[in-house]
């Protein structure tokens, strides 16, 4: 029973089983990227250095390591709190509108970066934009507040429902073009 968990227990689930990179990224404006995955990575001691500055080169962020993370865009921001989630260990991933300010390149490169190291574990995905959720193995489709839909994307997308028609929509808007004046 989930309630009766103490706060030490929620404690340890938090630093040992439970990643969360939120929308609202809590990122430290007036310390380095660099600095703000050290703080995550001072109470879980899970990655090394070089490991760390691996995924800031993988996810091409970096020439961004002694940045202010103030100073970064948005995008930018998201990937070095990316990489924060990354510096803990977890059996949960909760990503909630993890690469909405990402383009289309940057967001694929944020998510082969994350398949590897989700395997054996469960990720939540909580995203408007569809290719983030493509790989799943199931989606949930909420609707005011109720679950609408289930399945996985192919069933999904075969039965045709809120999430096919989510699909078609932003198919459309991607291959949309100018008019020859």
């Amino acid at each position: 029973n989930i309630r009766s968990l103490s706060v030490n227990d929620w404690i340890d689930i938090r630093k040992h089983s439970l990643s969360i990179l939120f929308q609202e990224l809590r990122i430290f404006p007036e310390l380095t990227a660099i600095e703000n995955i050290q703080l995550k990575n001072r109470l879980t001691n899970f990655k090394k250095r070089k490991e760390v500055l691996t995924l800031f080169e993988a996810i091409g962020i970096a020439d961004k390591v002694n940045e202010k993370a103030g100073k970064l865009s948005f995008g930018q921001q998201q990937r070095v709190a990316f990489i924060r989630s990354l510096c803990q260990p977890f059996d949960f991933i909760f990503l909630d509108e993890a690469t909405n300010a990402l383009d289309a390149n940057n967001e694929r490169e944020i998510m082969e970066q994350l398949h590897a190291f989700y395997k054996g574990r469960t990720v939540v995905v909580v995203a408007h934009r569809l290719s983030t959720v493509r790989d799943a193995d199931k989606i949930v489709v909420l609707k005011d507040g109720a679950v609408a839909e289930q399945g996985s994307p192919a069933q999904l997308l075969q039965e045709g429902g809120i999430f096919a028609h989510m699909v078609q929509l932003q198919t459309e808007s991607q291959s949309w073009t100018l008019a020859k004046a």
